[in-house]
């Protein structure tokens, strides 16, 4: 409380009244209160919302560096399917070229012995090249589905579905 006091003197000097006013500094003093939490609490926030953006522009920064690393892993791959399919695909068309020639009597007629035999290296070098293509297929798929999704998405979270999931009963992927 705040008290001002007065007299009231009359045209001859005398002292007729006095007069007291109070005043209550009560909400003066919990609004001065109130505004200083609340810079507190502004400065606070602020401190928060720069640790939170420096954070947010590590985690950026991590994924990005981690992109190029996946861009890279992924530029290496192809190349090293693109290495592997021509190294196993040339020696193996011309073993099932030599194979089918042979087993076609263009050298000449073949025992039963050697007909089984060349028989069993055309079959499994027919697998062979089917398991090469299986396996060039289905990293080529996963290729373009992983690129059909990073264009239909804002956001990278579809990339782990592009992964195949390998069945250990079938030992073929299966697709999420």
């Amino acid at each position: 409380m705040e008290a001002i006091s007065g007299k009231i003197v009359s045209e001859h000097g005398e002292v007729t009244a006095i007069v007291t006013i109070l005043h209550d500094r009560t909400e003066e003093l919990e609004r001065a209160r109130l505004y200083e939490q609340l810079k507190r609490a502004s400065s606070e926030l602020e401190q928060k919302v720069r640790e939170a953006t420096a954070e947010l522009t590590r985690q950026n920064e991590l994924l990005r560096r981690s992109h190029f690393e996946i861009e890279q892993a992924s530029a290496a791959k192809s190349q090293f399917l693109a290495n592997m399919s021509h190294e196993f695909r040339t020696p193996l068309n011309a073993i099932l070229g030599y194979t089918s020639m042979l087993l076609k009597g263009v050298t000449g007629e073949l025992t039963p012995h050697q007909r089984r035999n060349l028989e069993r290296v055309d079959s499994n070098a027919h697998h062979l090249l089917a398991i090469i293509n299986d396996i060039l297929d289905i990293s080529a798929s996963r290729r373009a589905r992983c690129r059909s999704r990073s264009r239909n998405s804002t956001s990278r979270t579809s990339w782990p579905r592009c992964w195949p999931r390998w069945s250990r009963s079938s030992r073929a992927p299966s697709w999420r």
